[in-house]
C-alpha cells in the first residue's frame, strides 16, 4: 500500500525478491508460499513517526503482520531486515521470544545483504575488532535481547548473533536450516535442534561455539 501506482509496483517487485531470497537461504519455501503479508509506506518520515509513534530513529516497524515504513536510502537493507522478524515470527509462534537470537541474526544476515559496499566494509571492520574484544559467551548470547535496534549496524549483540548465523546458514544446505527451525517450532531445545539438522558438525549448541570462535 502505497501513495502512488508506480512506487508501489517498483515496492513490490524489490520485496518479492527479498522475500524469495529470505526463502532460498532458510529453506522455508512451502511456508512463505502460504502465507502472505502488507507493506505499507507513507508519504515520508514525518507521517510515519506520527502514525506509527516510533522513535525518530526508527526507518521501518512491524507490526501484526504488516511492516510500516517510509521512503528512505536505506530502505532496502531495512525492509530485509523487518521482513525476517515477520517471516519468523509467523513461522516460528510462540517459540519465537526464546529464539531471539537466532532471528535477529537471520534479520542481520539479511540485511547486510543489501547494504553498502561502503557500509558492508565499515560493519565488517567493527565487527572483527568488536568480537575478537567483546566476544560474548553463548551462554549468554541466548538470552540476551537488546532494548533497541537503534544501533543494531555497531552493536556487539547484534554483530555476535549475525556472525553466528551466517556461519550457520555456510555449514550445511537451507533444508538444514528449515530442519533445525522446524524442530524448534515443535517445541525441541536448540541442542537436539542443532544435531538434528547439522548430525556431521554439530551436536550441541556449545559444539556450535566451539567451532564458530576459530571463524573470528
Amino acid at each position: 500500500k502505497g501513495y502512488s501506482q508506480p512506487d508501489v509496483d517498483a515496492l513490490k517487485q524489490a520485496a518479492e525478491d527479498l522475500y524469495n531470497k529470505i526463502g532460498s537461504d532458510t529453506g522455508l519455501y512451502t511456508f512463505l508460499a502460504s502465507v502472505n503479508f502488507t507493506l505499507v509506506e507513507y508519504k515520508d518520515r514525518e507521517e510515519y513517526l506520527r502514525k506509527t509513534h516510533e522513535p525518530n530513529w526508527s526507518h521501518a516497524v512491524t507490526a501484526g503482520k504488516a511492516i510500516y515504513f517510509y521512503p528512505d536510502p536505506d530502505l532496502m537493507p531495512t525492509l530485509a531486515h523487518q521482513m525476517v522478524h515477520l517471516i519468523f515470527q509467523s513461522y516460528l509462534g510462540d517459540k519465537a521470544a526464546s529464539n531471539k537470537w537466532l532471528e535477529e541474526g537471520l534479520a542481520m544476515h539479511e540485511e547486510l545483504s543489501k547494504v553498502t559496499e561502503g557500509d558492508r566494509t565499515a560493519y565488517l571492520d567493527s565487527k572483527t575488532s568488536q568480537l575478537r574484544q567483546n566476544r560474548m559467551p553463548f551462554s549468554q548470547m541466548t538470552f540476551f535481547v537488546t532494548n533497541t535496534e537503534e544501533k543494531r549496524r555497531t552493536d556487539a549483540w547484534y554483530q555476535q548473533v549475525e556472525s553466528v548465523v551466517t556461519y550457520l546458514l555456510s555449514q550445511g544446505s537451507a533444508l538444514a536450516f528449515a530442519q533445525m527451525l522446524s524442530d524448534l517450532k515443535s517445541g525441541v531445545d536448540i541442542d537436539r535442534a542443532l544435531s538434528d539438522a547439522y548430525p556431521a558438525k554439530f551436536r550441541s549448541l556449545n559444539e556450535l561455539e566451539s567451532l564458530w570462535k576459530y571463524t573470528i
